[in-house]
């Protein structure tokens, strides 16, 4: 499991990172060759987000968090909403494929981030509810930095969708560089944020949870 939390830290750092170019640089991104690069960047990035998720709910989580399992499972299921939206911008710039009925509707550019980011929300507040004494001292202030985060995105994308909503094609090719500046102060802090979750749950697996169980199983073996 560590070394799918290693790759989703890897891949929200360069998400970021195109995200910020493409917001300093909107020219270079619009040839055909960096945006779909830059789409499949951010689609291995949630691919292998669901891929930890059903980890999580697999490896880490036992029978007796069987709440908290199926939070997993349902915020695995968010991040496949998102790689459905990075999957449907590549088939779209590639000639000659003809996309399902659903995948040709644009809306799903919006409404799928807030599925995935309202999903992946719940599952945080659900862990930071049930977190178990011996998780709390390690993950506590990552869970609340989580929650924090995917908060920040939840009300970014619902902003999105009202700016979509209310404004017509003209007006955004207009104005969608500097709603992209305004935004952008909010998206770092909410990556930062993220980031700081899978971080600490990266430290405690690799630390905290080893030294634990060595020490519990010490206590067993004293007390048989």
């Amino acid at each position: 499991m560590t070394y799918s939390v290693k790759i989703v830290i890897f891949g929200l750092v360069i998400s970021f990172i195109l995200r910020f170019a493409g917001t300093l640089f909107p020219s270079l991104f619009e040839s055909y060759t960096p945006a779909v690069l830059t789409a499949g960047v951010h689609l291995a990035t949630n691919a292998f987000l669901a891929y930890f998720f059903l980890l999580l709910a697999r490896d880490y989580l036992d029978q007796q968090r069987e709440q908290l399992r199926s939070a997993a499972l349902w915020a695995g299921a968010g991040s496949v909403t998102v790689v459905l939206v990075n999957l449907r911008f590549v088939l779209s710039s590639i000639r000659g494929i003809i996309m399902p009925g659903f995948f040709r509707d644009s809306f799903i550019d919006t409404v799928g981030p807030l599925i995935g980011v309202v999903l992946i929300l719940a599952f945080f507040v659900c862990f930071r509810r049930n977190l178990l004494p011996d998780e709390r001292p390690d993950l506590k202030r990552g869970t609340r930095s989580a929650v924090f985060g995917y908060t920040l995105f939840t009300i970014l994308n619902i902003a999105i969708l009202l700016y979509n909503k209310i404004s017509d094609s003209f007006e955004r090719s207009r104005t969608s560089n500097i709603f992209e500046w305004l935004i952008l102060p909010i998206v770092f802090v909410g990556f930062v944020a993220i980031l700081d979750f899978y971080r600490l749950f990266l430290r405690y697996l690799q630390w905290s949870r080893p030294s634990k169980l060595t020490q519990h199983k010490r206590d067993t073996s004293r007390d048989a």
